[in-house]
């Protein structure tokens, strides 16, 4: 059954892939901490010229691996989308 609960979705640029890291590292505490609930987060940096994705974060994580079966927030795919249409000055 699709999940009726509205996304909201917020996006951050930052000066370093470590930067970032660190963020999404106090995402997740905030998650551990009950203070935020589902969540679904990526960190993207850019790889000869093109996305690439560092390390992504979805929590709660009890299915497996639902973007190889069109499920989750995001499916991969529409990461990848995402992701490529960032403009250079976007991606550090």
């Amino acid at each position: 059954m699709a999940d009726d609960k509205t996304m909201v979705l917020y996006a951050a640029s930052y000066d370093s892939v470590s930067a970032a890291m660190t963020a999404l590292d106090d995402i997740e505490q905030l998650h551990k901490d009950e203070v935020i609930g589902k969540y679904d987060a990526a960190v993207i940096d850019q790889e000869d010229g093109k996305p690439h994705i560092v390390k992504r974060m979805d929590r709660p994580g009890i299915r497996v691996i639902p973007e190889w079966f069109g499920g989750g927030a995001l499916p991969r795919k529409e990461l990848h989308e995402a992701a490529e249409a960032l403009t250079a000055n976007e991606v550090p």
